[in-house]
């Protein structure tokens, strides 16, 4: 019980911050389809995704493996901000080609792996690149919130 009094303002932070996410998430299809038409949406989700795919993926991989790594370091008061900028430097020089790759080749990259239609939605990707390269390389700060205790600043900073 002590445990769910000691992280019982992780749901009263984390439930309204995931909440707010899928909707700033959702936003940008409807108002491009509203404004622009279902084509206009349909690129920009197709970027969106092929973006986020790879990013999440490495970076939830990374964070479920730093995630014990941060831990330990915090029980026993080891400089933590050390392994945090350790761990985003690394992701930073892993992403680096491939999102400098899609700044420069994004339309090319696309018609050739999507079919050439798809063109478009390589030129919404390169906009979004720097987005999902920067979230990409914050996500082991973004691991350590809730152990550290900082869900309230992260609530606000993130929503």
């Amino acid at each position: 019980m002590s445990l769910a009094k000691k992280y019982s303002d992780f749901p009263i932070y984390r439930t309204p911050q995931i909440f707010i996410n899928a909707v700033s998430q959702s936003l940008p299809v409807i108002m491009l389809a509203s404004f622009f038409g279902a084509s206009t949406a349909g690129f920009y989700t197709l970027a969106r995704l092929a973006m986020a795919m790879p990013s999440t993926l490495i970076g939830k991989s990374v964070g479920d493996v730093f995630y014990p790594r941060i831990n330990d370091a915090a029980r026993s008061g080891e400089n933590i901000t050390r392994l945090l900028i350790k761990a985003s430097s690394i992701l930073a020089v892993v992403g680096f080609l491939p999102f400098t790759i899609i700044v420069i080749f994004g339309p090319w990259v696309f018609s050739q792996v999507f079919g050439s239609e798809w063109g478009v939605s390589g030129e919404y990707a390169r906009y979004l690149s720097l987005f999902f390269y920067l979230n990409l390389i914050n996500r082991p700060s973004v691991s350590a919130v809730p152990m550290l205790g900082l869900q309230k600043g992260y609530f606000y900073t993130k929503s």
